[in-house]
């Protein structure tokens, strides 16, 4: 089993950041998700630690579920 890649949420965006620098994603953005309950987190005293793996899965299902839903709408 490997390692989760836990990262703070600003360290989250800056891998988000260099793996596509014109991303529209934001750390307010990601907070949003995290406090919505849209992505799992661990707290560590005052910090919150995600996996990156999981926010990866989280976007590429966000785009699917927007197309699948923005085709039954037309």
């Amino acid at each position: 089993m490997s390692n989760p890649r836990m990262r703070t949420l600003p360290e989250a965006i800056k891998e988000i950041k260099s793996l596509d620098p014109d991303t529209a994603l934001t750390l307010t953005a990601l907070r949003r998700m995290v406090k919505n309950g849209e992505l799992p987190y661990t707290a560590i005293a005052s910090k919150r630690l995600i996996s990156l793996d999981n926010l990866l899965n989280a976007l590429q299902l966000g785009n699917s579920q927007t197309d699948s839903e923005s085709k039954s709408r037309k």
